[in-house]
């Protein structure tokens, strides 16, 4: 527990935190990485971390990090804020928070991670945020849940979704998946996907929906809906 980090891994490569309650109710509860000082090859397992602040629970910042059976929850801010990382993995994780404000899980500038059997879940606001320059992730077998937006994507290339669900809430604007702002390469497959608009595209380019069930739930809404110029393949 600490007043600015309750643990701080910066700049270090190849140590394992396992089955540690790590926690911080007044800023991030665990950094792995931090601006300018990447830390990479690390292991965090079987560990509760827990923040109550605008920050994050977690903030990760490096490559070859590993998160395997860990549970991470903000009542406040981020559950995990992902930035300038790549080859990470999310493995039979939960991360939740409840924001209308943050994502619990928001990527930006980090290409090439996984998130695999795992829970995502923001009861007020996006479940998982794919920012600018947030390429070629993958998103498997796992259940994403938002109070707006299960998945929004914006301004990205490349993203799988595969044998997952994707559940967003029952606002007007809510969508199970919302791809936006020239994104391309979105793949989302044998998926389950619900929302007030299951699958919503705007002003994006080469997307494939296939083998999906995508269930509409909005008095205006749709399974797929596409305006500006999408193109997709379903």
């Amino acid at each position: 527990n600490g007043t600015v980090y309750g643990l701080h891994l910066r700049s270090v490569s190849s140590t394992t935190v396992t089955q540690c309650l790590i926690t911080n109710p007044l800023g991030y509860a665990l950094t792995v990485g931090a601006a300018g000082f990447p830390a990479n090859d690390n292991t965090v397992s079987q560990s509760t971390i827990t923040s109550n602040t605008g920050t994050g629970a977690l903030y990760l910042q490096g490559a070859r990090n590993s998160f395997v059976s860990d549970y991470i929850s903000n009542s406040g801010g981020y559950g995990a804020e992902v930035t300038a990382a790549s080859f990470n993995s999310i493995l039979q994780s939960t991360i939740t928070n409840n924001s209308a404000v943050f994502p619990a899980v928001y990527l930006i500038n980090s290409a090439t991670n996984t998130v695999t059997q795992s829970v995502i879940v923001n009861g007020a606001g996006d479940g998982i945020l794919l920012d600018t320059n947030a390429n070629w992730n993958v998103i498997q077998q796992s259940a994403v849940q938002g109070g707006g937006s299960g998945i929004k994507i914006q301004g990205v290339i490349g993203l799988g979704i595969a044998h997952s669900s994707a559940t967003g809430g029952s606002g007007a604007a809510s969508a199970g998946v919302s791809i936006n702002n020239a994104s391309e390469y979105i793949t989302v497959s044998n998926s389950y996907v619900q929302g007030s608009t299951a699958v919503y595209i705007n002003s994006s380019t080469r997307t494939s929906v296939n083998a999906n069930v995508l269930a509409g739930t909005g008095a205006a809404g749709s399974g797929l809906w596409m305006t500006n110029g999408s193109r997709v393949l379903a």
